[in-house]
């Protein structure tokens, strides 16, 4: 099963990925956080549609991973985040990784690290 996937890149686009085996269309919805292959590395991204639509003759890469609990966009937030996106002109992987929680823990946790290397300079 196929779903799109929009990045928090300056991108305004979604990809198609495959579901992982074992996982079924009724696992996840709108607003699911999956880490996903993406160019050469990897990173998270948010299923915005549980329908694929590749161009044919496209290689569909599988999502690595599905968050667990308590990773998933609540559905009245991610439709204020869609509304956003449209009304603003702003990737739908943007608004949607500033909606999510966890992009302010990895910036405190980057800012703290940042904070413990000044003092070693002392």
């Amino acid at each position: 099963m196929e779903v799109q996937v929009a990045v928090p890149r300056p991108l305004d686009l979604v990809f198609t990925y495959r579901l992982p085996q074992g996982v079924s269309i009724g696992d996840v919805s709108p607003g699911t956080c999956v880490r996903i292959p993406f160019g050469r590395s990897h990173t998270h991204g948010f299923i915005v549609d549980l329908k694929g639509a590749a161009p044919e003759g496209t290689e569909i890469k599988e999502i690595q991973s599905i968050a667990i609990h308590g990773r998933q966009i609540p559905s009245d937030i991610f439709e204020l985040c869609k509304f956003a996106s449209e009304y603003y002109l702003a990737p739908l992987g943007e608004v949607l990784g500033v909606a999510h929680p966890s992009a302010l823990v990895s910036f405190e946790e980057k800012r703290v690290r940042a904070a413990t290397g000044l003092e070693s300079l002392s």
